[in-house]
C-alpha cells in the first residue's frame, strides 16, 4: 500500500505546485509589467474603452450591452459546465468507488484506498463549485455594470461602475481558471502520472495565452524560473523521501537491504579462510569497476563539456524559441556551471569511494584481526558503498542537467522519468511479511 500511497504524496503535490506557483507569477507580473500580461494588455483597453465610452454620447451604449454580454454568457456558460460536471460527478462518486478494485494495483494507478479516493473526488468538486460560485458572481457584476454604464453621470464618473466591471472580469477569469485547474485534478481519478503530465500541459498552454509574444527578452525566462526549481525541487524531495525510508524502515528499499545483507555476509568472513578472502577480493572488485566507470564517464563528459562551452554560446542566436528558454549570458553560465559541478562531485565522490574500497578489501583479508574485527572494516566498507551510491546518483541527476541546454521542458520532463526509474529500483515491489522480518 505504501508504495502505492507514494506517487499520490509527490506528484499530486507538485502538481499542484506547479499551478500554483505559475499563477502567482502570473499574479507578479501583471502587477508590476501588465504590459507583458495578456490579462494586463486586455486591462489597459478595458479602461480606455471605459473612458471613449462615458465621454460618448448614447448612442454606444448598446454597443456596451453586447460587448458585455458576450462576456456574460461565457460566465454563465463556464458556471453552468463546472455545476454540471460536479453534478456528473457526485452521481458517478458510488458506482466509481465500488469499482475501484477493478483498477490494477499499480504505482501507476496510485492509491485506491478510501481516505485518498475521497479527496480525489473531494477535490476536484470543491474547484469545480468554486468555479461556479465566481462565475456566478461575475454575472452579477456584469450585469450591474452594463446598468451603471446606461445609468445617470453621478455613478459612471465616479469610478463605481469601473470597479464594477474590473470585478466582474477578474471574477469572470477566476472560475475560469479553476475549472481548467479541476481538469488535471479529474484525472487524478486514472493516476497520479496524468495529473503530473496534464498540470503540465495546461501551464505550457496557460503559458501561451498569458504572455505577450517575445515582448521582451525576460518573458522567456519564465519557463527556466517554473521548470528548473520545480525538477530539483522533485529529484531532491524523491531523495530526501529515499532516505528517510532507509533511516527508519531499510527493508522497504533495495538500497537498505543491500546494506543488511553486507553486514551479514560480513559477519560471516573469516580471516583465516583462504576462499572467502578470495571472494570478498572478487565481490569488491566488481564494485570497483563500476566506481570506476562511473568515474571514467564523469570526467570525460566534463571534459566534452568544457570543449563545447565555446561553440554552444557562439550558437545561441539558434535557440530563439521560448521552449528553449533564455539565452542570456547567466544562464547560459549557470546550465554550464549546474553540469560541471555536478559531474565534479561525481567524480570526487567516485574516487573516494575507490579509495575506502581497496582499503576494505585490504582490511578485510588482513592477518591481524584487530582491524577486521572490531568494526573498522566494516565501517570503511559502508563509507566506500554510500560514496560509490552518491556518485552514480550525482551521475543521474547530471543528465537532466546537460538537456537544460535544450530548453526547461526537456528538464522538467526527464527529472520526472528519472525519478519515476529510480523509484522503480530503489523500492522492491510486494515484499512479504517474513523476508522483511528475516532482515530485520
Amino acid at each position: 500500500m505504501e508504495v502505492l500511497v507514494y506517487l499520490d504524496t509527490i506528484l499530486v503535490p507538485l502538481s499542484f505546485f506547479l499551478l500554483i506557483g505559475y499563477h502567482v507569477y502570473l499574479w507578479y507580473t501583471f502587477k508590476a509589467k501588465p504590459s507583458l500580461t495578456t490579462i494586463g494588455i486586455d486591462s489597459m483597453r478595458r479602461r480606455k474603452w471605459f473612458l471613449e465610452i462615458m465621454e460618448a454620447d448614447g448612442m454606444k451604449g448598446m454597443l456596451v450591452i453586447q460587448s458585455l454580454r458576450n462576456t456574460q454568457m461565457v460566465a454563465i456558460f463556464t458556471a453552468s459546465t463546472a455545476v454540471a460536471l460536479s453534478l456528473t460527478l457526485a452521481a458517478l462518486t458510488n458506482n466509481a468507488y465500488n469499482a475501484s478494485h477493478l483498477v490494477i494495483k499499480s504505482p501507476f494507478f496510485g492509491s485506491q484506498s478510501g481516505s485518498i479516493f475521497a479527496l480525489k473526488y473531494g477535490l476536484a468538486s470543491f474547484l469545480m463549485l468554486f468555479s461556479s460560485l465566481f462565475s456566478s458572481m461575475a454575472t452579477g457584476f456584469l450585469i450591474d455594470t452594463i446598468f451603471l454604464i446606461n445609468a445617470s453621470f453621478e455613478f459612471s464618473y465616479s469610478g463605481i461602475t469601473e470597479t464594477q466591471l474590473e470585478k466582474g472580469y477578474m471574477l469572470a477569469l477566476i472560475g475560469n481558471r479553476l475549472l481548467c485547474i479541476s481538469f488535471p485534478m479529474l484525472l487524478w481519478l486514472f493516476g497520479p502520472m496524468l495529473v503530473a503530465l496534464s498540470s503540465l500541459a495546461l501551464v505550457w498552454w496557460l503559458y501561451e495565452l498569458d504572455f505577450a509574444a517575445k515582448l521582451s527578452t525576460s518573458s522567456r525566462q519564465s519557463l527556466n524560473n517554473v521548470l528548473v526549481p520545480m525538477s530539483l525541487f522533485l529529484t531532491v524531495g524523491y531523495h530526501a523521501y529515499l532516505w528517510h525510508n532507509l533511516k527508519n524502515k531499510p527493508s522497504r528499499t533495495t538500497i537498505g537491504i543491500n546494506m543488511l545483507k553486507r553486514r551479514a555476509w560480513f559477519l560471516e568472513l573469516d580471516g583465516d579462510d583462504d576462499k572467502k578472502g578470495m571472494l570478498a577480493v572478487q565481490s569488491l572488485r566488481n564494485t570497483l569497476m563500476g566506481t570506476t566507470l562511473t568515474a571514467t564517464v564523469a570526467i570525460l563528459i566534463q571534459v566534452s563539456l568544457a570543449a563545447l562551452i565555446n561553440n554552444s554560446y557562439s550558437a545561441t542566436h539558434l535557440f530563439s524559441n521560448t521552449f528553449f528558454g533564455s539565452q542570456s549570458t547567466k544562464i547560459f553560465a549557470l546550465k554550464y556551471g549546474s553540469a560541471a559541478l555536478s559531474l565534479s562531485v561525481c567524480f570526487l565522490c567516485s574516487s573516494m569511494a575507490i579509495a575506502f574500497l581497496i582499503d576494505a578489501n585490504f582490511l578485510i583479508n588482513a592477518c591481524d584481526q584487530e582491524f577486521s574485527s572490531s568494526g573498522h572494516a566494516r565501517t570503511i566498507l559502508e563509507k566506500g558503498f554510500i560514496l560509490a551510491l552518491v556518485s552514480n546518483r550525482m551521475l543521474c541527476i547530471t543528465f537532466p542537467m546537460l538537456l537544460w541546454m535544450l530548453g526547461p521542458v526537456p528538464v522538467w520532463l526527464s527529472s520526472l522519468a528519472m525519478v519515476w526509474g529510480l523509484y522503480g529500483l530503489d523500492f522492491p515491489g510486494k515484499f512479504n511479511k517474513s523476508n522483511k522480518q528475516n532482515l530485520s
